[in-house]
């Protein structure tokens, strides 16, 4: 529904090739969003969001509002959000609103922001699985009889 022209893109080498890779998507406040949003780039977020976000990075403005299930590799958030987010680092800057539970392996809270919820860390991979035993060895070779 929404993309971006080739024009708008960024001419990084290091990200040729790689959909969505490094692309920034912008959200304006006066943009209210009922559904899913998903992107492999960053997404700035100023409007309202009800429903699905799904991002590498997230970065939620004093503005912006999403009121759902949260998914990204970081998120950095401003504004107001609530119902669930997993991410691997999770930042709440002043004036931050979070109403959540959230799941993060690195959080950081600044002077000013507001929490209610439960945080939990992600479940420890499971261990790997052990060596397989050697196949048995083969039988001796008979010798030959004199």
């Amino acid at each position: 529904m929404f993309s971006k022209t080739q024009d708008d893109r960024g001419a990084d080498p290091a990200r040729a090739g790689r959909t969505g890779a490094g692309q920034r998507s912008v959200l304006a406040s006066d943009l209210r969003i009922d559904g899913i949003v998903a992107t492999e780039g960053a997404l700035e977020v100023h409007g309202r969001i009800e429903g699905e976000v799904a991002a590498d990075q997230l970065l939620l403005g004093e503005d912006g509002t999403i009121t759902g299930k949260v998914r990204a590799n970081q998120a950095d958030l401003r504004g107001a959000l609530t119902g669930e987010i997993a991410t691997s680092r999770l930042t709440l800057r002043a004036p931050a609103r979070l109403e959540a539970d959230a799941t993060c392996e690195t959080l950081v809270i600044e002077a000013g922001a507001t929490v209610e919820g439960r945080f939990s860390r992600p479940p420890a991979p499971p261990p790997p699985d052990p060596p397989a035993p050697p196949p048995p060895a083969a039988p001796p070779a008979a010798e030959p009889v004199p």
